[in-house]
């Protein structure tokens, strides 16, 4: 079994490099220790909901910014996808240029 690198934890924000949700910012809120090649489980609160995580191989993943206890501490507690989506916010502009495309893409009203 492969091990996963040292910033993806719980509370990482990511960016898909491959896939639907290829340029949209996200965060991992599980991982997949079962898994012959190391996956996580990331939601954005909106396409995909904290109720409804995408698994997803560490492969296909960019880091923005590494998790923090405090982050993971509040998934654990009970996140809602509207907190979720605030967290993620900042992070859109990122996220859209490390996809090569206009943050405005991503938005639908």
């Amino acid at each position: 079994m492969t091990s996963k690198p040292p910033d993806i934890c719980q509370g990482s924000v990511v960016v898909p490099t491959a896939g639907r949700g290829y340029g949209r910012a996200m965060m991992i809120v599980g991982i997949c220790d079962n898994a012959a090649r190391p996956e996580v489980l990331i939601a954005d609160g909106k396409t995909r909901p904290l109720e409804r995580p995408k698994r997803k191989n560490l492969a296909h993943l960019r880091v923005l910014r590494p998790g923090t206890p405090e982050l993971a501490a509040e998934l654990s507690r009970g996140m809602t996808n509207r907190r979720l989506r605030e967290l993620l916010l900042p992070f859109a502009e990122e996220a859209a240029v490390a996809a090569g495309r206009n943050a405005t893409e991503n938005k639908t009203s």
